[in-house]
């Protein structure tokens, strides 16, 4: 025990005052690390990955992704606050079709039992609803429809680098002490981009302190370039590395979708 330590020429009273300080900062510590409730909130598998998208990957890739697969982990889905980082570009908007981005984020949206509030942007910070700039959008059935009306027919430009949707939730909605996830959604990462490069910025601006994240991130890629010629699978090979380190970085999970999601 704890309290055999203490020096037996301490008084009753200061004995009793230790064991109060430590009671105390003991219950405070598990609240930090365990936030009330968090034992009845769904785990989120921290990899999904079809078994049929497993080959056409990478070789590195492939390794790695087989290697956490069998270590099984989960990650509670304890946030409050979920913003969606979606790639809209041609090579996602063409190929995926609306309503499997929409019941993903639903999905989503299911898991966290203590949801508050959500928003939708672009990777490039564009908000689907620009009247919610910088606001967190509160989590209701009438909200929920109103942004899924929108996403129907929202075709704004992309640059397929997941940064500046990023930056955009952590500058403008995310504040210190909110329980914040951000789920990027898309295909690939541009070419012309470090994959390391990219991850590096993105956890520099993520960090509180070194081992502590203001946002968990995760990723549901969906790989429209794996079912073509090898040539192109590049940039969708780079995203699952560039999520797989900040998923890992973070406490996020990552998900590619199956194939037969694609149109």
């Amino acid at each position: 025990m704890v309290y055999e330590h203490i020096p037996t020429s301490i008084g009753h009273n200061r004995k009793a005052m230790c064991a109060s300080l430590l009671l105390f900062f003991g219950t405070l510590m598990s609240y930090a690390i365990f936030p009330v409730g968090a034992s009845a909130q769904q785990q989120l598998d921290s990899r999904v990955i079809p078994q049929e998208v497993i080959p056409l990957v990478s070789e590195r890739n492939r390794s790695l992704l087989v290697n956490d697969l069998q270590a099984g982990r989960t990650t509670t889905a304890d946030s409050e606050y979920v913003a969606f980082v979606l790639d809209t570009s041609g090579s996602v908007l063409g190929n995926v079709s609306r309503s499997e981005i929409m019941s993903r984020i639903q999905k989503v949206m299911d898991f966290y039992e203590f949801l508050v509030g959500f928003q939708v942007i672009n990777d490039l910070g564009e908000y689907v609803l620009r009247s919610t700039r910088g606001q967190w959008i509160p989590f209701n059935d009438q909200s929920v429809s109103e942004i899924f009306e929108r996403l129907e027919s929202w075709n704004p430009i992309s640059s397929s680098n997941p940064i500046g949707g990023i930056s955009e939730v952590l500058n403008n909605l995310s504040t210190e002490g909110q329980r914040t996830s951000i789920y990027i959604i898309g295909d690939d990462l541009r070419s012309s981009l470090s994959v390391q490069d990219v991850a590096s910025s993105i956890i520099e601006m993520n960090q509180i302190v070194p081992t502590l994240s203001r946002a968990k991130i995760h990723a549901i890629i969906f790989p429209t370039f794996l079912v073509g010629e090898e040539q192109y699978r590049t940039g969708t090979n780079n995203l699952i590395s560039l999520m797989r380190q900040l998923a890992d970085s973070t406490g996020g999970t990552l998900e590619i979708a199956d194939l037969g999601s694609l149109d």
